[in-house]
């Protein structure tokens, strides 16, 4: 596009080609870090759920042998095939972080290509994290501008956005030129996806979003290395990401937001999440755990309970109503807001353990399900910040009413180092030794220092 202004294609190739992998402040390595820990913490996890055994045997019948990592186990896979699985084991639980201001989860789709993309390639601990936070920077920037609308049009920003990201962070670790990129960038125009009906039914769809959103990214990269041709303005260009998903031309906007790339990070906004749950629920608990503690407040004396909620959220989190209050399956209970604060209120607490069959069937949670209604209010901070607020009503007529603006675990209301490796201690647990837990967070935590990934992948291949 010589004598033409450039695209924001070229804009964030010419960025990514030329950025130094010394040059992250301190505090966005040590976020980015505690990221990766939580989400390895959650692919343990999700090994011992049936939703895996179905994408690793998937996998492995489809790809046969190959020398890149899965989390949890020996066996390796052909890179893309290990990418899809890893990616699926983090995102399974919807336990994984998501950047609030751009509503995708990027670590679930990040730090498989990062990780398995930089085992193949001999990359430096801190090439594997620079990757892995400049794909993070321009998916963050790209969902910024959709404003919480992809969700709203039936897209999933996680598997749509997504796949921008996992385009920067391969084209970092494979090495290519700023017209590469921009070719990749446009080919991953063509596979971007990741659909909404999920939610629906509790299907299980979601959870390879982000394996898809890895695995295109990759695919893009290496036709783009082999000099295929992508179109140059995927994102403003007339059937680019904006005009043919939201309707809009905000070429402007992100323009200016890929011209604060390496000045501000938006890695910062990505939040850990302490309940494994739809991030829109997560205030609304805290507001019910509040609530009763602040007030002792006995669960027999409730008999009403409102949920004050955004417009853009009732869709996913609050209807069809009869279906969110009587959840058949983890996955329904889990986008469900009186699910998660009858389960918070009966139990105290919000964990794994709230979402087994026995749990879903709880008849004390079942019978205050019944009681919680939702309102839509104008004074919802969302989307600016995944607010929350309840109004609890007792037979003694005495009103009760909680707000959170900034949920726990986001940048204005973190989850502390302790909390996040408990968080990490306790998901490993479910597949593998205390001792091989202490190991995959010791390495991990040092993956800046690392000269290579190679005492990381045989942490992570541990078994119990």
């Amino acid at each position: 596009m010589t004598g033409q202004e450039k695209s924001v294609s070229e804009s964030i190739s010419e960025f990514v080609h030329n950025f130094p992998s010394n040059n992250i402040p301190n505090e966005i390595v040590e976020h980015a870090k505690l990221c990766i820990i939580d989400a390895v913490g959650i692919a343990f996890a999700s090994r011992t759920y049936d939703f895996s055994k179905s994408v690793l045997q998937t996998m492995s019948e489809l790809g046969g042998g190959g020398n890149s990592p899965v989390i949890g186990q020996a066996e390796t896979l052909p890179l893309r095939d290990a990418v899809f699985c890893n990616a699926a084991l983090i995102h399974g639980l919807d336990y994984d972080d998501t950047h609030l201001d751009s509503v995708v989860h990027c670590s679930a789709s990040h730090w498989p290509v990062a990780f398995n993309l930089g085992i193949a390639t001999r990359q430096s601990g801190i090439d594997i994290l620079t990757a892995y936070i400049l794909g993070i920077e321009v998916t963050a920037r790209i969902g910024i501008v959709t404003e919480g609308q992809l969700q709203k049009n039936g897209h999933h920003p996680t598997g749509v956005i997504g796949a921008f990201g996992c385009v920067v962070t391969a084209s970092y670790l494979s090495k290519l030129n700023p017209s590469q990129i921009t070719n990749a960038i446009g080919i991953v125009l063509s596979m971007a996806s990741g659909n909404m009906e999920f939610v629906s039914e509790g299907a299980w769809t979601k959870r390879i979003h982000p394996s898809w959103a890895a695995v295109a990214g990759i695919t893009a990269v290496a036709l783009a290395k082999n000099d295929f041709v992508g179109p140059k303005k995927a994102l403003e260009g007339k059937y680019g990401l904006f005009n043919i998903l939201l309707g809009q031309n905000e070429k402007n906007r992100i323009a200016q937001l890929v011209k604060t790339l390496g000045e501000d990070w938006e890695t910062l906004g990505s939040a850990i999440k302490p309940y494994p749950a739809c991030h829109f629920n997560h205030a609304f608990a805290d507001c019910a755990l509040e609530i009763k503690k602040e007030n002792n407040l006995r669960l027999e004396s409730i008999t009403k309970i409102i949920a004050l909620v955004h417009k853009d959220q009732v869709p996913i989190v609050c209807e069809p109503e009869d279906q969110k209050r009587k959840p058949n399956t983890p996955y329904e209970a889990q986008f469900s807001i009186p699910y998660i604060v009858a389960a918070v209120l009966v139990h105290g607490r919000f964990t794994l353990k709230e979402l087994t069959p026995t749990a879903l069937k709880n008849r004390k949670v079942s019978s205050l399900c019944s009681k919680i209604h939702y309102s839509i209010t104008e004074r919802s901070y969302y989307p600016k910040s995944f607010s929350g607020a309840l109004v609890v009503e007792t037979s003694n007529g005495k009103q009760y009413e909680k707000t959170i603006k900034y949920n726990r675990g986001s940048k204005e209301n973190p989850l502390t180092k302790a909390e996040i490796k408990e968080k990490f201690l306790t998901n490993c647990s479910l597949s593998i030794t205390p001792h091989a837990s202490e190991q995959v967070y010791k390495e991990l935590s040092k993956l800046d220092v690392a000269t290579d990934a190679s005492s990381l992948a045989k942490s992570l291949s541990y078994q119990k």
